[in-house]
């Protein structure tokens, strides 16, 4: 018999893989750009980077794309108005952080991979105006996601890492990653270890690169949280 954690882990799981149904057309993606086909992005905090055709077309996926819509700050663009990044902008200077670590540390190409895509799609469970609805769906949800929080994996995660977690591991996501990193022939790379990197334990990674670009973004200081240029 499943406990109380596990009953609501699962009842959530099947409207989230239903909600992930909907939103990927079965068709999707409908073409697989070459492997060398990469493209160039940038966003403010990071500059540019390089990414593969199998980053983009999770990217490109709708369920990822909503980010875009989605502000990191909540409201607080009304007071500062270049503070109007989003969780896109955000999962792209994360991928590139990790990227950049990884390397550093020496860490093999599949497994920088892993880190890249875990980044990339860390945040796909933020809701409007992340943790501004993030707090609302913990109150008025709070027995469903207190419930969850006794499984050891979920005992210390916000309703946001949850849903995120759930979108990666339900099923059509999953399908979506799998055919994508066949295509490519990324064998080595691991989605039960990205799923749960999406998850896991190294937050100071995330914090670091979102304090950084909400500070830079507001025109602050990410060491005084003045403005530059006031000491």
């Amino acid at each position: 018999m499943p406990t109380e954690g596990e009953a609501a882990l699962h009842a959530l799981a099947g409207e989230i893989n239903e909600w992930v149904d909907d939103r990927i057309p079965p068709d999707y993606p409908s073409r697989f750009p070459r492997l060398d086909d990469e493209k160039v992005i940038r966003e403010a905090v990071s500059g540019y980077q390089v990414l593969k055709p199998h980053e983009y077309l999770l990217l490109d996926s709708p369920v990822v794309q909503r980010l875009r819509y989605i502000h990191q700050t909540a409201l607080a663009y009304l007071v500062y108005p270049t503070a109007n990044h989003t969780r896109f902008d955000h999962s792209l200077g994360v991928a590139k952080t990790a990227d950049e670590i990884g390397h550093f540390l020496g860490v093999k190409q599949p497994q920088i991979e892993e880190l890249r895509l875990a980044a990339l799609l860390h945040d796909v469970g933020h809701s409007f105006l992340s943790h501004l609805s993030e707090n609302l769906i913990a109150v008025k949800f709070q027995d469903d996601f207190g419930d969850i929080k006794k499984i050891p994996l979920f005992e210390d995660k916000e309703p946001g890492e949850i849903l995120s977690y759930l979108i990666v591991d339900s099923p059509r996501f999953k399908r979506l990653l799998q055919d994508v990193l066949d295509h490519y022939n990324k064998t080595k790379v691991n989605i039960e270890r990205v799923t749960r990197l999406v998850i896991g334990k190294p937050k100071e990674l995330e914090l670091f690169a979102y304090c950084v670009f909400r500070s830079k973004s507001a025109g602050l200081s990410e060491q005084t949280g003045r403005p530059f240029g006031v000491k």
